[in-house]
């Protein structure tokens, strides 16, 4: 809902694409936020899977199949 009204106000200023993130984790979360944004930015829990699949040496400890 504080997206919707942000985003709102935002498009009155500018006609560029607008892109959101911060804390979006799941596909759920995108689906809402892509219904007002452009694009939902998963960053922080791209790099968390990243980082989760890797060994103390920083080698891959299996395949990276998932899907955000």
């Amino acid at each position: 809902e504080h997206v919707e009204i942000a985003l709102s106000r935002i498009r009155r200023y500018t006609d560029l694409p607008i892109a959101v993130g911060f804390g979006i984790k799941t596909p759920e979360q995108a689906a809402k936020i892509a219904q007002y944004a452009n694009a939902a930015v998963v960053g922080s829990e791209l790099v968390s899977r990243v980082e989760y699949n890797l060994d103390a040496n920083g080698k891959p400890t299996s395949a990276y199949h998932w899907h955000l």
